[in-house]
């Protein structure tokens, strides 16, 4: 998977629970060959992924755009498998999401903010409507879905 999104170009991702099936070292070994960059801003413990980042993007009139990356992986990876180590910690998505929203506008001031979620689509939802990301992109339900919060 992560030869494809490399071809494809992808700049940016976060964690879901099924990177964690297979070990820890595994999934070090796949962020390692990644050429983009994996965000985990409620997981500190992977080596080689990034709490935030911010990129600037040129449009075709000059004009330059901060976009800025959060992303987050559900807490219950660690009910739904079995190989992730004591020793990583998943803060819980509700209670941080908005703070570091806050946080992040506070200190970078992007002209987007984009979070990249894998957790269920209720729970972004709950989310989104106690903070205010310009775009989420959310993967753990498996099935399209645009919605329009604001």
């Amino acid at each position: 998977m992560v030869d494809v999104m490399n071809r494809i170009g992808f700049t940016h991702t976060c964690l879901g629970n099924h990177e964690f099936e297979l070990s820890v070292s595994n999934l070090i070994d796949r962020v390692k060959e990644s050429k983009f960059k994996v965000i985990n801003t409620n997981i500190k413990d992977i080596p080689g992924t990034y709490p935030s980042d911010q990129t600037a993007v040129t449009l075709v009139d000059g004009s330059i755009f901060k976009i800025g990356w959060l992303g987050f992986c559900t807490e219950k990876t660690r009910r739904l498998c079995i190989n992730v180590p004591h020793d990583i910690h998943f803060e819980p998505i509700r209670e941080c999401y908005a703070d570091y929203i806050k946080s992040f506008r506070d200190k970078e001031k992007p002209d987007f903010l984009v979070t990249m979620t894998h957790q269920d689509i209720e729970d972004d939802k709950e989310c989104v409507s106690a903070s205010n990301p310009d775009i989420v992109l959310g993967g753990h339900d498996h099935h399209l879905e645009n919605t329009q919060f604001r």
